[in-house]
């Protein structure tokens, strides 16, 4: 009998505390729950802040740019105003073609293509002559030295003629894109002088 108790009474401590350990996970559950919505409502807090920020910085740069463009127009106006009072007290007809802008043709700034670089000298290249004793017994020497001298004379000049093909093509395309540039800036030139007037 008593050993039936102890079962039970075991059996009624196991529920206590499974009780115990549910109402306690419900309790975890219910506080993360509470965070996970705290911390959505915070989210959605500074995203309507950043929102709202964002939309002041760009009403901000609106009114920087309408400024900016006021002072430009406001300028224009000034040097209207003033070419038409000097206009008006010269008292002669005013020159549409004197008020054109001349075509804007790019510097040229590729000069430094246009200098070739001077080719080697083959005398550089050679040993000195034969001298004393050596000019009588050192021929083969100075053979062998005037070949080695002939072999590094041709190759420096076969790396010289390499730099001086690519410094000509680079040349060659400086020239075609600054004329590309300089026909791009004439025709605009001209289609602004044949546009037709608005009145």
């Amino acid at each position: 009998m008593a050993r039936r108790r102890s079962l039970v009474s075991s059996f009624a401590q196991m529920q206590r505390e499974a009780a115990r350990a549910s109402a306690a996970q419900l309790r975890a559950e219910a506080a993360a729950r509470r965070e996970a919505d705290r911390a959505h409502a915070a989210y959605l807090a500074a995203r309507a802040a950043d929102e709202k920020e964002r939309k002041r910085l760009y009403a901000e740069s609106r009114a920087a740019a309408v400024v900016a463009a006021n002072s430009d127009l406001d300028a224009t106006v000034a040097a209207l105003e003033a070419l038409l009072t000097g206009a008006l007290r010269a008292g002669g007809p005013i020159s549409f073609s004197a008020l054109k802008r001349p075509p804007a043709i790019p510097a040229w700034r590729h000069g430094y293509l246009e200098q070739p670089e001077p080719a080697p000298v083959p005398e550089t290249f050679m040993p000195p002559a034969p001298a004393g004793l050596s000019k009588m017994f050192g021929g083969g020497k100075h053979q062998q030295a005037v070949a080695a001298g002939q072999a590094a004379y041709a190759q420096a000049a076969q790396q010289h003629r390499q730099r001086e093909e690519q410094r000509l093509a680079a040349l060659s395309r400086a020239r075609a894109d600054w004329q590309a540039a300089a026909d791009a800036a004439n025709a605009e030139a001209a289609r602004a002088r044949c546009a037709p007037r608005r009145d």
